[in-house]
């Protein structure tokens, strides 16, 4: 009897240790961890492209456009030369004038007046290579003018020779906006002006009908002028080697 009792209590406990055994996990009994906030990335912003330049207007008033392509068939010219300048005062300073030569790399500038190389010799031509920068003075005035001078040349500094304000440069700066205020005759030519604003100025340019030529520029301030250059008495396409080039003849005058 003490061992059937015995057996029924092993098997009440046997029952109630089953009983209390850990019940299987489930993915629905774990609690879900907090999720860390995703990093906030800023949105990019594309730079906005530069506003457009506003486009300049190249074209030339037609009637300007004519006179500039006259003068694209010059090859060589002559002309007497003369520089001004104009104080507020209205005081005129004449600041160079000579006769001018171009053909070519080869110049030549005729004064009015001698000028000095030593105490009894003279120059008034200057011959100039631009290209192997020479220079060489001579005479070309009386004998009695030159002195020991006559038919001679001499070796001048190239670096120290002026030169005139290039009319063509002169066609070359004329910008789109210029216009073509009249007509008139200049140097017993008839010249067209066609005028522009630069640099807080006026400039005027008086050019040949003919040739596309100028043949005088303004700088105006306002209502006064205030410098001047002059090309006048022009000659075109008829200048010769030998117009600027020193006479084989001459000999070299040495300066002591």
């Amino acid at each position: 009897m003490k061992n059937i009792m015995l057996l029924l209590l092993v098997l009440v406990c046997a029952v109630l240790v089953s009983c209390t055994a850990e019940q299987p996990v489930t993915p629905a009994d774990i609690p879900e961890e907090p999720s860390e906030p995703a990093s906030e990335i800023p949105a990019v912003t594309e730079p906005e492209p530069p506003a457009p330049e506003p486009q300049v207007d190249e074209t030339f008033d037609p009637e300007v456009e004519a006179l500039l392509a006259k003068a694209e068939n010059i090859e060589n010219y002559k002309f007497n030369y003369k520089e001004i300048d104009v104080a507020a005062d209205g005081v005129v300073n004449e600041v160079t004038s000579y006769e001018f030569y171009l053909r070519g790399n080869k110049v030549k500038k005729i004064y009015n007046d001698r000028i000095k190389i030593a105490s009894d010799a003279y120059y008034n031509d200057v011959y100039l290579d631009l290209d192997a920068e020479t220079a060489f003075g001579a005479c070309s005035l009386k004998r009695t003018k030159c002195d020991d001078g006559y038919n001679k040349y001499v070796v001048l500094d190239f670096n120290e020779q002026d030169m005139p304000l290039d009319p063509l440069e002169v066609l070359n700066d004329i910008p789109s906006s210029a216009t073509k205020t009249e007509e008139q005759q200049f140097d017993s030519r008839d010249v067209s002006l066609i005028e522009y604003e630069s640099l807080g100025k006026t400039e005027v340019i008086f050019i040949d009908e003919y040739y596309g030529m100028p043949l005088k520029k303004e700088i105006r301030d306002g209502d006064n002028l205030v410098k001047e250059y002059r090309f006048t008495r022009i000659e075109i396409n008829s200048i010769r080697d030998a117009d600027v080039t020193v006479p084989e003849e001459y000999e070299e005058f040495i300066v002591e």
